[in-house]
């Protein structure tokens, strides 16, 4: 016999989860409208501490209109993607210069996708046992 109460709950994690991953996709599909193409130069890396090793961000600045933006990327690697000095793309928003970011798939889509998969897991998981 099925056991409601799990469903329930895994039902409802797993919605959040899916209305969070449509909630930063959604932000993101709307950064990508107003963003333009740029280059950058990867000026040094921060190197992060975390549970699977450390991982390096890279900090990359870019000149828009005379003004030089640093930026540091929200995803790190190890080792290092890049080297210090390399040229890089790079989409920022116009109306708001701190938004940029490296334009690849893991950095434009992976939080929301891997939330949105983990979102339906739950919900499966909460059929299936």
């Amino acid at each position: 016999m099925m056991d409601w109460a799990l469903v329930i709950v895994c039902w409802t994690i797993g919605s959040v989860l899916l209305v969070l991953a449509s909630v930063i996709i959604r932000r993101r599909l709307k950064f990508l409208r107003k963003a333009i193409k740029g280059y950058a130069t990867i000026t040094e890396f921060h190197c992060n501490p975390t549970d699977m090793g450390r991982r390096f961000h890279p900090v990359f600045e870019f000149e828009i209109d005379g003004k030089t933006i640093c930026q540091e990327s929200e995803y790190g690697f190890n080792p290092p993607a890049g080297k210090i000095g390399e040229k890089i793309g790079v989409l920022y928003n116009p109306d708001n210069l701190s938004q940029a970011m490296v334009p690849e798939f893991s950095h434009l889509w992976g939080t929301g996708i891997f939330i949105g998969s983990v979102g339906i897991a739950i919900m499966v998981a909460g059929i299936l046992l």
